[in-house]
């Protein structure tokens, strides 16, 4: 019993260390009002380029906790390793509001070729 309990405790510290840390773009920069028209679409290609890689995160996620979900149906070990956090949803969502700002900023500037 007490080797059970033990296993327990193992296995739920392990599982709060498999869930990854969101790192979202702040919505709002420090020199955002003195940004150029080049400079606003610049980082508006980054922020598509972001939200992209955040989607291929997730998917790969997905992916993993998917193959890890069906080795724990046999072995229950692999379950304590599958990332339940959103992590990618959430960096993705924020490049696509810093996008939508971005895109705000330049049409108050009268930019030229903003998508």
């Amino acid at each position: 019993m007490k080797k059970i309990a033990i296993s327990l405790v193992i296995a739920a510290l392990l599982n709060g260390c498999a869930n990854t840390t969101a790192n979202p773009v702040q919505l709002a920069q420090v020199g955002d009002e003195t940004k150029s028209c080049r400079a606003i679409i610049n980082e508006m290609q980054e922020m598509k380029d972001s939200a992209l890689t955040a989607e291929g995160d997730r998917n790969k996620q997905v992916g993993s906790n998917v193959a890890l979900g069906v080795a724990g149906a046999f072995l229950i070990v692999p379950w304590f390793f599958m990332d339940t956090g959103n992590a990618a949803t959430v960096e993705q969502k924020a490049a696509q509001a810093r996008y939508k700002r971005l895109k705000a900023m330049g049409e108050e500037r009268n930019c030229e070729g903003l998508q």
